[in-house]
């Protein structure tokens, strides 16, 4: 069940990821991306999966070619995807490492749900809200915000190779 708000092309391209993904055997039991609905700005923002696995695969390099076959399957049905899905899914995790709390606080404090069990996630994420941050997560979001912060952001930095429209509003988008 996708979180209620996000905007259709974004629970669109939900459903296909999870589609290619269980199409090729990645075995996800939840698909998450980071930000809120009202983050994800079309066509500019990309969508940044996490994946939950019920367990670790045997062998993580051959996972690791399922889950690319399955991303280069869902950006090359259009054009929009190599910007909408501009990277594989940043993160997986298993199930047992969410409930143990071993994914970092803050990052899974950005998570929405795409597809899977609602009450995990919502327990998971009630948690992370609620967790003290560490030092490391302090230094790693300080890093982001002062590098945003005083006019030391360098909008070349943010490639424009995947983007298909409107590059100066895509440059916008990045500052913000």
């Amino acid at each position: 069940m996708a979180v209620v708000g996000t905007p259709p092309l974004y629970l669109e391209l939900g459903a296909l990821y999870e589609r290619e993904l269980d199409a090729h055997g990645v075995g996800a039991v939840m698909l998450t991306h980071k930000w809120q609905p009202a983050d994800l700005l079309a066509p500019h923002s990309d969508i940044d999966v996490r994946v939950l696995l019920p367990q670790a695969p045997a062998d993580w390099e051959e996972w690791n070619h399922r889950l690319a076959l399955a991303h280069a399957a869902a950006v090359g049905r259009e054009v929009s995807h190599r910007r909408l899905l501009e990277h594989p899914p940043g993160f997986a995790f298993t199930v047992a490492e969410a409930d143990a709390r071993l994914v970092s606080a803050p990052e899974l404090a950005t998570w929405s749900l795409i597809s899977g069990s609602s009450r995990d996630f919502q327990h998971w994420k009630s948690r992370a809200q609620m967790a003290p941050w560490c030092d490391t997560d302090e230094r790693f979001y300080r890093g982001i915000l002062q590098g945003r912060l005083g006019g030391r952001y360098q909008p070349a930095a943010d490639s424009t190779d995947n983007v298909v429209e409107d590059i100066a509003a895509y440059r916008r988008h990045c500052v913000v």
